[in-house]
This record gives C-alpha cells, sequence and structure tokens, in this order.
C-alpha cells in the first residue's frame, strides 16, 4: 500500500529521481536502480542510500524486485511518487 503521506527526506529523494530518469523517453527502461548506483551519482554514503530505500520500501513507493518469488538482492523498482498525480 502506497502512503500518500509520506515525506521523503533529501536521500530519499534522490533516489527517487535516479529511478524516475528516463520515464520521459521510450527508449530504454527506467525505474530500476541500485542503493551503488544513487551512491556513486550523488557522491553519498552507501549506507544513507540503503536506509532511504528501506524508508521508501516501507513507504510503498519502490520494491525490491523479484525473479520466482526471490528478491534480488540490491535491485529496487520504481512503484509510484503519489506526488505525482
Amino acid at each position: 500500500m502506497i502512503n500518500e503521506g509520506y515525506d521523503p527526506s533529501k536521500y530519499e529523494e534522490r533516489v527517487l529521481q535516479v529511478l524516475k530518469e528516463g520515464r520521459e523517453t521510450d527508449d530504454h527502461p527506467w525505474g530500476y536502480t541500485t542503493p551503488s548506483r544513487v551512491a556513486e551519482r550523488f557522491n553519498l554514503p552507501r549506507q544513507r542510500i540503503n536506509e532511504a530505500i528501506n524508508q521508501l520500501e516501507a513507504a510503498g513507493w519502490v520494491e525490491q524486485v523479484e525473479e520466482n518469488d526471490s528478491p534480488i538482492r540490491g535491485l529496487y523498482v520504481f512503484v509510484e511518487d503519489p506526488r505525482d498525480k
């Protein structure tokens, strides 16, 4: 369930920024990222990004990607940002 009243932190906003990149174009998939990708992109500590992703996951804004009902470690997908409605 999406927590529509959730207010993302500055680190969470960075994660969302990376997840949303490319959604206005049809030439490549968008909405997927890893903590390392976000940390490297913004030169931030990976631990902070992991914490941000965990909070976004708890809010229902992102999910861990699964294959055959098993989570793929470190790969996350954008679900929804209710502020975009």
